[in-house]
């Protein structure tokens, strides 16, 4: 029997709804600190505030990787084997192969990438 696709599909951005209500808060406290430094600071403090807006940019990245690192993990399920696979540059897949011992039981067997001893 070959193997096909029973569903494919990723996760939702809804997963990452306060980290990006986190990473809006930091921004909308930058933007804050702006405003104040324009308006109520000495003129050789104020030349700074265009400084100020370039932290905004840490937030925003952030929250773009998140953003992408989400976008970019797709699971797919076939009649074979669950795969997974994530990456923005790089894509990783995962396999998880059923255990062919019980056809009845419905546990799963998971391989590892590498082989390692643990010292006791």
């Amino acid at each position: 029997m070959a193997e096909e696709t029973v569903w494919r599909g990723g996760v939702s951005q809804w997963k990452n709804f306060g980290f990006f209500l986190l990473q809006g808060l930091v921004a909308l406290a930058i933007l804050i600190a702006f405003v104040l430094l324009e308006r109520r600071a000495s003129p050789e403090v104020r030349n700074m505030g265009p400084y100020i807006l370039i932290v905004l940019a840490v937030p925003i990245f952030i929250a773009a990787a998140r953003y992408l690192q989400t976008k970019c993990t797709i699971y797919e399920l076939t009649t074979e084997r669950l795969k997974t696979t994530e990456g923005v540059f790089s894509k990783v897949t995962a396999r998880v192969l059923p255990d062919k011992g019980h056809r009845d039981t419905p546990t799963v067997s998971v391989s590892p990438l590498r082989n390692r001893k643990h010292p006791a």
